[in-house]
């Protein structure tokens, strides 16, 4: 009952090495759907809804009406029990820092140069978002947001040291 938890680097084509290793070794790959449709019916709350406030884009509404900590406890909770069926790789959502402690739990972060990722950054971007007036960028280290962010919170962890 082998379990992978993964995490990657933007561009590193972490998505590509989980596919790699889920058909080899017979795996099935959790992707954030599977989380967020379960964590919404729990929560009594759209896909759609869960989908936008973890990724940033929630109206108002959907802030107002979500409760980040019973989202934070939902998935905790969701990717113990995917972890606890086994035959998994479970990428992103922070279960890498949050099985930490489990000893069977596999671990592996995807790199690769940043000679390699930026094209592939690049590729994907198709226009120019400008930074609205009065925010700072922060190319070394970007707001927590999403999955992670909520990891953070329900674990209290924190931001791995940059190298």
């Amino acid at each position: 009952m082998p379990v992978i938890a993964m995490t990657r680097e933007m561009g590193s084509r972490g998505k590509d090495v989980a596919l790699g290793v889920a058909e080899r070794l017979g795996l099935e790959i959790v992707h954030h759907e599977i989380v967020e449709q379960s964590v919404a019916r729990k929560m009594r709350l759209t896909e759609g809804s869960v989908h936008r406030f973890l990724e940033g884009e929630a109206s108002l509404w959907e802030r107002w009406k979500i409760d980040g900590h019973r989202l934070s406890r939902y998935t905790t909770e969701e990717i113990l029990e995917i972890a606890l069926g086994g035959n998994v790789i479970i990428r992103g959502w922070g279960a890498a820092q949050l099985l930490a402690s489990v000893p069977h739990v596999v671990r592996v972060r995807v790199c690769a140069p940043m000679s390699a990722r930026v094209p592939r950054w690049c590729a994907g971007w198709t226009t120019f978002h400008p930074m609205p007036r009065g925010t700072r960028s922060s190319a070394a280290m970007p707001p927590m947001t999403g999955s992670s962010a909520i990891t953070s919170r329900s674990i209290g962890g924190t931001r791995p040291p940059m190298q």
